[in-house]
């Protein structure tokens, strides 16, 4: 989703970006900032500390700085600095599951096993490549390369990964890793992505 500095993306367009589209290029504020543990929802809590742990494990990654504040309108950013959980969402997880299962449903976000971590693993993406991209080109060049075969195959009728990824090449990224790290399957694009992100991942 979107990061919190030095973006390139651009706003999705269409009726089915909703609340998972508008946190590209995020503009709003970022208040009452606290860590994980002030999640008050334990179920919510323990999905976000789990998802931390997941991405660090699988790519070898240094546990991002993760934060919950209050956001407008989006369930998380993500950027270089680290990642925001919105607290309202996080604080009432059955409105989470209830708009994943939508996503999922109506083909806009990759399905995967576990909703609760799916914006967080989204995010974790984000942060991993945009403090990666001045410090290894090779990853951005094979992100790159990726995105230009994903967009012919959309453009020939066929679309592994979902309508999300479609927007631009930072949301074609976050959630190919999601579906590589959560996904209920996986892709040419996840274990590609999966594997760039293991050997040049920051």
């Amino acid at each position: 989703m979107a990061k919190t500095s030095g973006s390139t993306r651009t706003t999705p367009k269409g009726p089915k970006a909703g609340i998972e589209g508008r946190d590209t290029n995020y503009k709003g504020s970022i208040r009452n900032v606290g860590g994980i543990r002030d999640i008050k929802d334990d179920t919510a809590r323990l999905a976000v500390q789990r998802a931390v742990s997941e991405f660090a494990k699988q790519y070898g990654l240094p546990t991002r700085e993760v934060k919950i504040a209050d956001l407008q309108g989006v369930y998380g950013i993500g950027g270089a600095s680290g990642i925001y959980l919105n607290r309202r969402f996080y604080n009432n997880p059955a409105s989470i599951l209830a708009a994943k299962a939508a996503s999922y449903k109506s083909g806009w976000s990759v399905p995967t096993t576990a909703p609760l971590r799916h914006t967080v693993i989204h995010e974790l993406a984000h942060s991993a490549w945009q403090s990666g991209r001045r410090a290894n080109a090779k990853l951005t060049k094979g992100i790159q390369a990726l995105w230009t075969r994903y967009k012919a195959e959309v453009r020939a009728g066929k679309n592994p990964i979902g309508k999300y990824a479609t927007s631009n090449i930072d949301e074609f990224w976050a959630e190919g890793i999601t579906q590589a790290t959560i996904g209920r399957k996986q892709t040419y694009y996840s274990r590609k992505l999966k594997a760039l992100l293991k050997k040049y991942g920051q």
